[in-house]
């Protein structure tokens, strides 16, 4: 069984400080194009070795469909998202993982958490987050954390701007210590961590067209919270020269490690 913890619907405590989208449709269908592109960087929904253990036993619903003979459960923290068509071995159930999973001790062979990196502080990661995610995982079985970094690589003038607006409330170098509070549980090992370069602009490769989409509705998004409310058109512009002209990108990261 596997367990996905995720923010494709939502936006948790510290990521909505970060960007202040109002079009939720809007947001839902850029979250699916970047799930779309990562598993092409990544070759695939995970990383961990469990291709075993689920052949034993948007990402859930692809992993119901590659794994049949494996159920699996999501999460969600606000009713309204809780999907309502999803397939026969897919189960969603509410829950906030800071006030503890309602699912018993070593249940899933496999617990991914995608794209929440920075809507919990670093206590909240060493001292709730990954000890309740250890604790519904088998012994044997494999967690993995996935996210990227916030800062963009070989970028020009107007997309750091724009890319430097952080928020006071998180961490922003957060994933430079998922490995870290990682290895700081007894309970794991065989702990490893991926990256792979998220392109940015509009590079002339395979990914050329699903990456220039993102990345033009990534720097709408940015240009309104960094204060270009009166220009977006011009600074997305100028921010997708600048990262085709230089390449510019950042890197997404995946951890995984074992339970002892």
């Amino acid at each position: 069984m596997g367990l996905i913890i995720s923010k494709i619907h939502k936006h948790g405590p510290n990521s909505a400080k970060i960007f202040k989208v109002n079009n939720i449709d809007l947001e839902k269908e850029r979250t699916t194009l970047r799930h779309d592109i990562v598993r092409v960087i990544f070759k695939g929904n995970f990383s961990s070795p469990v291709y075993d253990l689920l052949n034993q036993g948007a990402w859930i619903c692809e992993m119901s469909s590659d794994f049949p003979q494996c159920e699996f459960v999501g999460t969600e923290i606000v009713d309204k998202m809780l999907p309502q068509i999803k397939p026969s071995k897919v189960s969603i159930v509410k829950a906030n993982i800071l006030e503890g999973l309602p699912l018993p001790d070593k249940h899933f062979d496999f617990v991914n958490i995608r794209n929440l990196l920075y809507d919990f502080t670093e206590s909240e990661w060493v001292n709730l987050v990954i000890p309740e995610c250890i604790r519904v995982l088998n012994n044997g079985g494999w967690i993995e954390i996935s996210d990227s970094e916030l800062s963009v690589q070989n970028c020009g003038p107007e997309t750091l701007r724009v890319t430097s607006k952080k928020s006071k409330h998180i961490n922003p170098f957060i994933v430079y210590r998922i490995e870290e509070f990682m290895n700081s549980r007894q309970e794991l090992h065989r702990i490893e961590h991926i990256s792979r370069p998220f392109q940015l602009g509009v590079w002339k490769n395979s990914l050329k067209d699903p990456c220039a989409r993102y990345s033009k509705e990534t720097f709408d998004v940015l240009a309104k919270f960094a204060g270009s409310k009166s220009d977006i058109d011009a600074v997305t512009i100028t921010c997708m020269n600048e990262c085709t002209l230089n390449r510019s990108y950042f890197n997404v990261y995946r951890f995984y490690g074992q339970r002892l």
